[in-house]
């Protein structure tokens, strides 16, 4: 019974506050709690969670917490569901995981996963620069460091801001030269490779 109800909870578009309240005291005080909050979070609830669900769990676990603990990994994997639906928050939340978060595989697949939703709905101006300010960030801190990533990333940033693209494209390329492992001698695998489809 409360798995069929978790399953339609989950499906609500405009949940109260008091209706967040209400889950949140299951997942806290239940015995099986944690299993609810893996249940409910497995349903795919919708975006219209995230305001209810904001302020008084999604925020506190990100920052107090970290990818060992199972709860903020759900919550990560429920903001990447709903990144073209909430968008500017979604990508608060990269710009806060870059800063806070050591290199970790799930920050990288969070973060990949939020620029592959963005990239394919229409921004608007305030937005672009927030999107792009989380691709440039993941490749200089080298959460992005694969030669695909890098070159995936600029092609979206310089459909923005061809300037910006082209100065961490060359930034990349400098790092890669001042490298002793280098592949640029080689150039499969060398980002020298990609200089007429960034340009």
């Amino acid at each position: 019974i409360k798995t069929a109800i978790l399953a339609n909870m989950a499906s609500w578009n405009n949940p109260t506050v008091e209706e967040g309240k209400f889950l949140l005291r299951l997942f806290n005080e239940a015995e099986d709690g944690q299993q609810l909050m893996i249940q409910f979070f497995n349903n795919r609830p919708t975006s219209g969670w995230y305001e209810v669900l904001k302020e008084i769990y999604i925020l506190p676990t990100l920052e107090n917490s970290n990818e060992e603990d199972i709860k903020w990994r759900i919550i990560i994997s429920f903001l990447a569901d709903i990144a073209k639906d909430k968008p500017y928050e979604v990508l608060d939340i990269c710009l806060f995981l870059l800063e806070k978060q050591r290199h970790s595989t799930l920050v990288k697949w969070f973060i990949r996963k939020v620029s592959d939703e963005i990239s394919k709905i229409e921004l608007q101006d305030t937005l672009k620069e927030k999107y792009t300010q989380v691709l440039a960030q993941a490749v200089r801190k080298g959460i992005f460091n694969w030669y695909y990533e890098i070159v995936i990333s600029c092609k979206r940033i310089g459909k923005y801001f061809p300037e910006k693209a082209l100065q961490l494209y060359f930034e990349c390329i400098l790092k890669e030269l001042k490298n002793e492992n280098s592949k640029i001698i080689s150039s499969p695998g060398s980002l020298t490779e990609s200089f007429k489809e960034i340009l």
